[in-house]
């Protein structure tokens, strides 16, 4: 799988920048034909990226 098609840091920026407190969800494409086991290491590994994002934004 690819990643880094989008700035993610750069949109959970202006997002806490413009003072944002809502949830966020992200949508991982192109898991299609992935077992269960690589589905669930690009959730985990998604998830603990936008999670130390936003840590570092101070919004976590």
């Amino acid at each position: 799988m690819r990643t880094g098609d989008i700035d993610l840091f750069g949109y959970c920026k202006v997002l806490v920048e413009s003072g944002y407190d809502g949830p966020v969800c992200l949508e991982v494409i192109g898991a299609k034909g992935h077992s269960l086991a690589q589905v669930s290491i690009v959730a985990a590994e998604s998830y603990g990226y936008l999670n130390a994002v936003l840590r570092s934004l101070g919004a976590r």
